[in-house]
C-alpha cells in the first residue's frame, strides 16, 4: 500500500544514479528515529555504492575519501548523516529491471509525469562530516574533487590556446577538430625512450615542441624571419624555387620539392596500411586495408589537388 508520494525534478548534473540516490534520501529523511527500512530498487549502482562507500567503512568516512567518490559525493555524505543521526537500519533488495514488478512498474509510470515547478534541493551547509563544501560558480562540485580541478585546469589551458590569434582558424563553426585526440598525440609517450611519465625525456620534449609548432604554423619560414629581421630577409624568397614567398603552406606545396613530398606521402600511406592491417590481425580480423581504400581518404586528395601531384 502506498500512503504518500510526490515527484520532483533535480538540478545540475542529472543522471539516473543521482535520481535514484535522491529518491533514497527523500524516503529516509521522513522516517522517525531508530527505524528499520528495506528499500527495493532496480538500481544496482545504488546498492553497490551504499555497501562499498558507507556500510563497508562502518559509517566512518573522512572528508578526503568522500571527495574521492567519482560522482554524487555530497549526496552520499547526506545519506550517511541521515542514517547516523537518526540511527536508521537500512537494507536493500535488488529488483530485476523490466521484470513486471507491480511497484517497480508503478514508479516507472509515476516518474514520467514530472512537475517542472517542483525542484528537489538539499542544502549541505551543516553537514557534520564536511566542514567545507567545494563550489564552482556557486554550483556544488559533486564529482571527484581532484579530477574536477585537473579537468578545469586543462580546459582553461585549452581555452587560452584556442583564443590565440594564430589559432583563429580553429574557431570557425565549420572547422571540426577532435581536440581530445590532438592532445593525445601531443602528449604521446615515446616507446623505449621514456620509462615513466614522471621522468622528462629531451627527445619527447623536442618532438612535442615540433608538433606544437606545426599545429600553430610557427615553423621558422622566411616570412616568419621577416618579422624578426625585416632588413635582412626583406627580399628573400623560397630557397628551393626562388620565386614565391616561403609561407607555412608553401613549405609543403612548393613545386621544386614535389618529388620529396610525394615520397613522404607514399611512405605515410605504406605506414598507415601496415599499421591498420597489423591491428586488424591482432583483433583476429581480415587485413582488408589496401592502397585503394587509403587513397579514398580526402586528406590525400586535398594535397594532390593543391600540389598537382600524381597518385
Amino acid at each position: 500500500m502506498i500512503l504518500h508520494s510526490f515527484h520532483s525534478e533535480i538540478s545540475y548534473f542529472p543522471s539516473s544514479n543521482k535520481a535514484e540516490l535522491l529518491a533514497v534520501i527523500s524516503a529516509l529523511i521522513v522516517l522517525p528515529s531508530n527505524s528499520e527500512v528495506t528499500i527495493y530498487t532496480d538500481s544496482n549502482n545504488i546498492i553497490t555504492g551504499y555497501y562499498d562507500i558507507i556500510d563497508r567503512n562502518n559509517f566512518i568516512i573522512s572528508p578526503r575519501k568522500f571527495f574521492k567518490i567519482r560522482t554524487n559525493n555530497i549526496y552520499w555524505s547526506i545519506l550517511r548523516e541521515i542514517i547516523v543521526t537518526n540511527n536508521l537500519t537500512l537494507d536493500f533488495i535488488k529488483v530485476k529491471g523490466h521484470s513486471d514488478d507491480q511497484f517497480n512498474n508503478y514508479i516507472n509510470e509515476f516518474i514520467t509525469h514530472t512537475d517542472e515547478l517542483s525542484n528537489l534541493v538539499f542544502k549541505p551547509n551543516n553537514l557534520i562530516n564536511l566542514d567545507y563544501i567545494p563550489q564552482w560558480n556557486n554550483i556544488i562540485i559533486e564529482c571527484n574533487l581532484r579530477q574536477f580541478l585537473k579537468k578545469k585546469s586543462k580546459v582553461q589551458h585549452w581555452e587560452k590556446i584556442l583564443n590565440l590569434n594564430r589559432n583563429g582558424k580553429y574557431r570557425h563553426p565549420h572547422v571540426n577538430v577532435d581536440w581530445h585526440y590532438i592532445f593525445l598525440m601531443l602528449n604521446r609517450d615515446i616507446e623505449d625512450k621514456v620509462e615513466s611519465t614522471y621522468f622528462t625525456s629531451i627527445f619527447s620534449s623536442k618532438r612535442k615542441k615540433q608538433s606544437v609548432n606545426l599545429l600553430t604554423e610557427e615553423i621558422p619560414t622566411v616570412e616568419k624571419r621577416k618579422y624578426l629581421a625585416h632588413k635582412i630577409f626583406d627580399n628573400w624568397k623560397c630557397s628551393f624555387c626562388e620565386q614565391h614567398d616561403e609561407t607555412f603552406n608553401h613549405v609543403w606545396m612548393c613545386e621544386s620539392r614535389a618529388d620529396e613530398m610525394n615520397t613522404i606521402i607514399c611512405e605515410v600511406k605504406e605506414f598507415f596500411e601496415e599499421t591498420c592491417n597489423s591491428l586488424l590481425v591482432e583483433a583476429k580480423k581480415d587485413p582488408i586495408i589496401d592502397n585503394g581504400l587509403i587513397n579514398k581518404i580526402t586528406f590525400w586528395i586535398v594535397l594532390i589537388v593543391k600540389r598537382k601531384l600524381p597518385l
